[in-house]
Order: structure tokens, then C-alpha cells, then sequence
């Protein structure tokens, strides 16, 4: 039968309904109050089937792998007190939304519970530091820390899990360190859902989710669930939609952005701007190899001292860019190649540079070939050389870029990257 007959013929039995309900009565006040609840019936029904049969307009889905994943429109403005919100984010890091979504917390008035997976809790407390959002009555549950750096688990306002997949203490966590924050109408986040999967089954992290959701709703508490877009979230998304209030994505487009982080648009980047005694990521797309353009411009007309470490040798780096005074270090595991190399061990860079460094300031540093040392010596031992490397550089007033390509990184570490260098 066809759709819009049945909505027809369902507002036409309703009418005759409350007609014979008003013809059984025997006053003029009992007939007008049958017309009055006829009316009531009518508007209730039909607006019931209106919202059934036009929701397609107020959502739009596409498929991505197979499965049909609904995003309501709006952005982190729209997000209430008392709401429960997938956030999704088109970028494999979602550091960035989450400083968002911690400011709109903040502008509601609202403390509460954040759960790092993606990024440790001790990145975030920088980046709302550099933002000036308050963080007295935000407890964090770090499921990351430990993992990457077991020192530095000395943190306000923090407890440490020893890795993600320990679904049952985070829970508990929450629970437990909920209670600790002042605020009357408090928050739930989940940083992020994509970074659980990493580490735990979907149907694990299905039944955490509607587990905090469940808790959650009992206080009244505002729950948002940030994840990264993608094949391999999409079905647990599709899953979990239905506990939602709405789903918001932010920031569509390809990742890396097309602008500011697209080497084809920004030719040579001679004026990228920098701040000596900085850190950062270039995102690169083969074949343009932007972070090699803007160090030797940066050696050339800011005449700064330059060490380049590359995967590159020094004859193929010399052939391609006017390198002029800078120091090629040709970064392989040859020993026989010669003195302007270093291995990949972490140890051998972090001496190499620390060299260069002590004969002057105002220096700058291109180290090519993370994906490299990863391969070699695990991520854990990179991202420890990225935050030595970086320490050095601010204490010598330098610069440090280092070229990657997203795309190879899980997006955990993505975080961790992000954590630490800047974007340039």
C-alpha cells in the first residue's frame, strides 16, 4: 500500500474515532471536548508520521564500507547539558576537536570526566593551558600515558590505567573519580572511541559505551563520544547511534586539509612561519617534499646553521636543492658509508644532534625518516627522541621539523605526535 495512503487513511480513523466519541455524549461541553480531543489526536499522529516519513531530510547517510553511517547536522555549539553526542571527526587526530569540546563545556559551566585514549592527559592539560580553559574541576582517566612514558605519571587530577584495553577499571574510574567533580551538571568524554578499537573488540567497547551512557543518563550528565571517520569505526558507530541524542561530524575534507597542510598549494613556503626554539610536524604528500623546501630556505634567508637528517643520501640531496652550508646527515644503518651518516638507533640521533646544537644557537633541524626509526625501534622509542629532541631545541633557541605523511600513523600515535610537535 502505498506510504502516503496509509497516513491518509490512519488521519481519517482517527477523525472517525473521536467523532463517535463526541456523538456518545450527551452535553454540548462533552461534544466540544470530543472535537477538541479529535483535534489533538490528528496533530500528534500526523506530526508522528511527518517526522517518519521526511527524517530522511533532516539526516543524510552515506556508505562508507558498506554500512550506512547517519550524520545529524549541527556543530559542537549545538551540544546541551544534559545530551548524549557521537562527535566524529574527519582527521585521524582529534585533538583539536577535543580542546573544542572542553571550551563549550567551560562556556556551559560544566566539569567533569575526561577519558584519554588517543592523547595523554598531560597533552591536553597543555593545550587548554595555551587556550586559557580552566581545568580545576576536570578529572582525567589517562589510558596512554604509561604506555609511552611511565615517568611522567605525576599528574593533577588524573588517574592512570595501565592500557586501553582495561575496560572494566575504566568504567570504574568514571564511576569512582566522578564524585570528585564540584561542578552540579557534569560532562563525559570519550577521547577517543576510534583509539579503544585499537585495543579492544568492537562488541567491548559497544557494552562500555552504553554502560557510561546508562550511568550517565541516571546523573543527568552531559556524554559526548569523539571518534575518528572511517571503514573500520563505521560499524560500531552504526551500533551505538541509536543511544544518541545526535551525531555531529566536524571538519569534512581530506586529511591532511587541503589548505594550509596541502604542499601543492603553498609552493616553497619560504615565509612558513615559525618561532625559534619550536617543534613541528609538516605533513607532506609525496612527491613534494615541503619540508625540505622551506629548511633550505629557512638556511638560505634566515640565515640560520642547518642539520639535515634524511633517508635521502647527501649526493641526491645536493642534486635536488641548493643546500648550501648545511650539514647532510645521511640517516642509514650502513656503517660502511661513511662519517655523515647516523643510525636509526634513537640514542645515535639524539648524540648527533646534541653536537650540533653545543657548537651554536639559533639553529634548525630537519629530521627525515621518522616512518624509518618506527620501523626499527617501535614507536614507543620515537615519540621518547621526539620529546628529547624538542627539549634540546627550546633550550638552544632552534627549530625542529619533522616531515611525516598522516596516513602511516595509527591514529593513537597520531595523538601522541600531535601532542608534542606543532602543526606547520
Amino acid at each position: 500500500m502505498n506510504k502516503n495512503l496509509k497516513i491518509s487513511l490512519l488521519i481519517l480513523g482517527l477523525t472517525q474515532a473521536s467523532k463517535v466519541f463526541a456523538q456518545q455524549r450527551d452535553s454540548s461541553s462533552e461534544i466540544a471536548f470530543g472535537f477538541v480531543f479529535s483535534a489533538g489526536l490528528i496533530i500528534a499522529g500526523g506530526y508522528f508520521l511527518f517526522l517518519r516519513h521526511n527524517r530522511n531530510k533532516f539526516y543524510k547517510s552515506g556508505e562508507r564500507g558498506g554500512y550506512a553511517v547517519v550524520e545529524e547536522s549541527g556543530d559542537i555549539s549545538s551540544i546541551l547539558p544534559d545530551s548524549t553526542v557521537l562527535l566524529g571527526s574527519e582527521s585521524k587526530s582529534t585533538s583539536s576537536l577535543a580542546s573544542k569540546v572542553i571550551r563549550r563545556m567551560d562556556t556551559l559551566g560544566m566539569g567533569g570526566v575526561y577519558v584519554c585514549v588517543s592523547s595523554p592527559s598531560s597533552a591536553i592539560l597543555d593545550a587548554m593551558s595555551r587556550e586559557g580553559i580552566p581545568c580545576d574541576d576536570i578529572m582525567f582517566i589517562d589510558c596512554v600515558q604509561k604506555a609511552f612514558d611511565p615517568k611522567k605519571i605525576d599528574i593533577r587530577n588524573t588517574v592512570f590505567i595501565e592500557n586501553p584495553s582495561f575496560v572494566e577499571e575504566i568504567l570504574m574510574e568514571v564511576q569512582r573519580i566522578r564524585e570528585k567533580v564540584s561542578s552540579k551538571q557534569k560532562f563525559l568524554i570519550i577521547d577517543s572511541i576510534s583509539s579503544l578499537l585499537l585495543y579492544n573488540k568492537p562488541e567491548g567497547v559497544g557494552e562500555l559505551v552504553q554502560r557510561l551512557i546508562n550511568k550517565a543518563r541516571i546523573g543527568g550528565d552531559c556524554v559526548i563520544m569523539i571518534y575518528s571517520r572511517g571503514k573500520d569505526v563505521n560499524p560500531l558507530i552504526q551500533s551505538i547511534q541509536p543511544m544518541m541524542d545526535s551525531h555531529i561530524v566536524v571538519g569534512k575534507g581530506p586529511y591532511p586539509p587541503e589548505s594550509p597542510h596541502d604542499p601543492a598549494s603553498m609552493g616553497s613556503n619560504s615565509r612558513a612561519k615559525t618561532f625559534m626554539g619550536s617543534s613541528y610536524l609538516v605533513f607532506e604528500k609525496p612527491p613534494q617534499k615541503r619540508a625540505m623546501r622551506i629548511f633550505f630556505e629557512k638556511v638560505k634567508s634566515g640565515g640560520l646553521r642547518g642539520m639535515c637528517i634524511s633517508r635521502e643520501s647527501p649526493d641526491k640531496l645536493s642534486s635536488d636543492f641548493e643546500t648550501g652550508d648545511s650539514m647532510l646527515i645521511w640517516l642509514t644503518d650502513d656503517a660502511e658509508l661513511g662519517e655523515s651518516t647516523v643510525s636509526s638507533r634513537p640514542l645515535d640521533i639524539s648524540i648527533k644532534v646534541d653536537e650540533f646544537l653545543k657548537a651554536g644557537e639559533n639553529s634548525i633541524i630537519l629530521l627525515d625518516g621518522l616512518q624509518y626509526i618506527v620501523n626499527e625501534h617501535g614507536f614507543k622509542s620515537a615519540i621518547r627522541l621526539i620529546a628529547t629532541l624538542k627539549d634540546r631545541v627550546a633550550r638552544s633557541n632552534s627549530l625542529l621539523l619533522i616531515p611525516i605523511m598522516p596516513q602511516s600513523f595509527e591514529d593513537v600515535q597520531m595523538g601522541l605526535l600531535e601532542s608534542e610537535l606543532q602543526h606547520l
